[in-house]
């Protein structure tokens, strides 16, 4: 019969050695590396407009082979020790939904050299630019108190996006701004130009802009097949936002929907509806860009 000592004596045998095996499986644990990255800005010429971005993920990568996506700030953890060549690129959210990230094909990519030690940090600060091939459609920040989206679609002449000053522009002494009202509730604005469609399958083309509102909007194209000023055209809807009391920056994916429409002519549409209860609500705009190869 075996006395409680004993029992004591052999439970404390078991603990060590179950901790002493920890120990040793731990010791056939790799030891990682560290990056850290908290910022991506973006840095533009003259004549490419606004450096406002939503760089929300990083897209890394060692020398040919993808390492993974990771949501900013990043504190990322690799298994490469020494020297190495990383390459890094600028992902936002295609529509401003989290579900579809994207790595940003306009951007150039940030090749960086670190030499990368067991259980140290290294932080990046990173700035990116545009790729010199990107060609800018349009760039619309209204500093000019002129707006290129002041062709109405449908409701009233003081519905159209018309340029506005005060405290709460985005930058700079202008912003552009849609009101809708009981009297308009639902307001539909172009831009001023048509476009020729020549967009080709696969090609990236992007609508980008600062946005903040008191209603929902929906972005999308209107398709003609003349150059006809009287010719209605077809609204084909893309994506939207809602409503947002601060600035926030989005980009829309237009590529697709351009490609496989076979009108000769486009324009960018914007649609907005005043919310139930409201008597009128603004939605507000900087810096709109379309962007594409």
């Amino acid at each position: 019969m075996i006395s409680p000592k004993h029992y004591f004596i052999l439970f404390c045998f078991l603990l060590l050695l179950t901790f002493s095996s920890c120990s040793l499986l731990n010791q056939d644990e790799p030891t990682p590396s560290y990056l850290y990255l908290n910022e991506f800005r973006l840095k533009t010429l003259v004549n490419q407009g606004s450096s406002s971005e939503r760089i929300t993920d990083i897209w890394l990568f060692n020398d040919t082979e993808f390492l993974g996506m990771f949501p900013l700030p990043a504190k990322i953890p690799l298994l490469l020790f020494g020297e190495q060549n990383l390459t890094i690129q600028a992902g936002i959210k295609e529509n401003g939904i989290g579900a579809t990230p994207e790595n940003y094909p306009f951007f150039n990519p940030i090749k960086v050299k670190v030499n990368l030690k067991a259980l140290k940090t290294d932080t990046l600060k990173l700035e990116t630019s545009y790729l010199s091939t990107s060609k800018f459609h349009f760039i619309e920040n209204f500093e000019n108190n002129t707006s290129f989206f002041s062709f109405l679609v449908s409701g009233l002449p003081e519905n159209r996006v018309l340029p506005y000053s005060a405290n709460n522009v985005f930058e700079g002494k202008f912003s552009g701004k849609i009101q809708v009202t009981k009297s308009a509730p639902i307001v539909t604005v172009g831009s001023n130009a048509k476009y020729k469609n020549t967009f080709n399958p696969g090609q990236p083309v992007y609508l980008e802009m600062d946005y903040k509102g008191e209603a929902p909007c929906v972005i999308g194209v209107q398709f003609y097949d003349t150059e006809n000023i009287e010719e209605a055209g077809i609204i084909v809807p893309i994506a939207g936002f809602k409503e947002s009391a601060d600035w926030k920056k989005i980009y829309f994916n237009l590529g697709s929907t351009l490609a496989l429409r076979k009108s000769l002519y486009y324009r960018v549409i914007f649609n907005t509806s005043l919310p139930e209860g409201k008597e009128n609500a603004n939605v507000h705009f900087d810096n709109i860009k379309l962007i594409s190869f």
